[in-house]
């Protein structure tokens, strides 16, 4: 088992979550969080949204643990931000500031590793510490025990059932109406169970796969979908405390399918012919929506992009495919040709359809928008910056170009298909900014700068993307970085 040792941030870092939706309304004030390095390691300061005020939490942690969820209201109470401080683990919330302890646990022992899922409500935390030799490598006598964001400090931690050895790496998160009810938990020895939150009871569910084990959760549909190795599953979580698998979906010749999904839509390819189907766990259906023999014998698939309306199909012969399913039974496909940058390049969904791109050996940058209706539009001269929108599926149109003075950023209209309006100006040493993982109510959201020169990399900024000229520089000083 691996040790978690702060020595490097973003190795530490897991971010978790689950699809829903809330009616709760947005609580305020709203805060995120950033992490500021310092000569000893780093400390981590809380932004508040209402008045841009950042303050000190604490610094250095033992450990650190993020927790988003995916909600239609962009303050889901789940979400939360917990770290370990001589012992003791507290959290952090998006509606607070002020640190929380949760649970008595004061660990006197190594901490040998942890992970965090979240839900609605709250953040569950899993961690494990080093037995009597006091050594983590030597699993058999490590214990494990399981804290949430509802404790507080006189609530003692809830001790792993039969010291039953969780990893991040082997345990799926299982939600029923939005709530975590238990956890899928593949084991090195091949065999799948099913368990309750605190694996107090388990059930065998598969034994001997040594492929892939991938567990989907949808907001809309109670039932799960099941990847062990070749097969696809359909089944309940009632299903899996039966010790059933429910009913087989699809199982593969040779190759292992491959999933595609968000908290909404799943789609799996058959790796052996180059099918990809639609399949809505409700009605256990399954419908070809493209078949790359059609028009493109002997051409593999790339990947797979799901948007609100369309699929973007990247095929390996600088093709793309925009794949209209608003209705299943009248799918409509567009082969676009499209060259993707030598260098790096990405597809993201965004609300209308998709936005692709990169960047060059020779530094160029490129962008293009492809609309549901598989039209596209190339962008010279600019590449897209990653902002997640507060639904967890399509993101932010935003793009950046660059010039020798200054660079700038600007909102792109999807319906339009134009750059609505310029959201600011920032120095040309910046190459990029990381963007927080978090969208407050009012469209605003903090970044961090990227440079290779000191001075400008790390600076905060915050945007408002529904606003012109709302892209503003803090002037904190440079060594910030958001949950990105």
């Amino acid at each position: 088992m691996k040790k978690l040792l702060l020595t490097s941030l973003f190795s530490t870092v897991i971010i978790s979550g689950c699809g829903g939706s809330s009616n709760k309304s947005s609580p305020s004030p709203e805060f995120s969080y950033l992490f500021k390095q310092t000569d000893s390691g780093f400390d981590i300061r809380s932004y508040n949204f209402k008045n841009d005020d950042i303050s000190l939490i604490t610094d250095n942690p033992q450990a650190l643990e993020i927790t988003l969820t995916v909600s239609s209201d962009t303050s889901a109470d789940g979400s939360a931000l917990a770290y370990l401080k001589d012992g003791a683990w507290y959290a952090l919330s998006r509606n607070s500031a002020q640190p929380t302890q949760i649970s008595n646990a004061l660990l006197q022992s190594e901490l040998c590793d942890s992970f965090a899922f979240a839900d609605q409500e709250k953040t569950y935390i899993y961690y494990s510490t080093a037995g009597i030799d006091e050594d983590c490598a030597s699993e058999a006598d490590n214990v494990s025990y399981r804290i949430d964001t509802g404790m507080d400090a006189s609530t003692a931690p809830i001790s792993i059932a039969n010291n039953m050895q969780l990893d991040i790496n082997n345990t799926d998160a299982i939600f029923t109406e939005q709530k975590l009810s238990g956890l899928l938990i593949h084991q090195a020895d091949g065999d799948v169970l099913y368990t309750d939150i605190n694996a107090n009871n388990s059930v065998q569910l598969a034994t001997g796969i040594s492929g892939f084990v991938r567990l989907k959760n949808f907001s809309a549909s109670s039932n799960k979908v099941l990847q062990l190795d070749k097969k696809i599953y359909n089944l309940s979580a009632d299903d899996m405390t039966k010790g059933s698998l429910g009913s087989l979906v699809f199982s593969a010749t040779h190759n292992a399918p491959l999933l595609y999904s968000n908290t909404q839509q799943l789609y799996y390819r058959d790796a052996d012919n180059g099918k990809v189907y639609h399949f809505n766990p409700d009605t256990s259906s399954a419908t070809l929506v493209f078949d790359a023999a059609v028009g493109f014998s002997g051409i593999s698939i790339n990947g797979v992009e799901i948007g609100a309306k369309s699929l973007l199909i990247n095929m390996n012969s600088n093709q793309v495919v925009s794949v209209n399913i608003e209705n299943l039974n009248n799918i409509s496909r567009r082969t676009i040709t499209y060259e993707f940058p030598d260098t790096s390049s990405s597809v993201a969904s965004v609300d209308g359809g998709f936005v692709l791109g990169g960047r060059n050996q020779d530094g160029s940058h490129e962008a293009a928008f492809i609309n549901d209706a598989g039209a596209i539009i190339e962008i010279n001269d600019a590449e897209w910056l990653r902002i997640e929108s507060p639904d967890g599926i399509n993101n932010i149109p935003v793009l950046i170009r660059s010039s020798e003075s200054e660079n700038t950023l600007s909102y792109w209209s999807t319906s339009t298909s134009k750059e609505a309006y310029l959201l600011g100006n920032f120095p040309a040493q910046i190459s990029d900014f990381r963007s927080d993982i978090y969208v407050s109510t009012a469209g605003k959201i903090l970044l961090t700068s990227q440079s290779e020169t000191e001075s400008d990399n790390g600076v905060i900024y915050t945007l408002n993307f529904n606003r012109a000229n709302s892209l503003q520089n803090l002037n904190l000083g440079s060594g910030y970085t958001v949950f990105f």
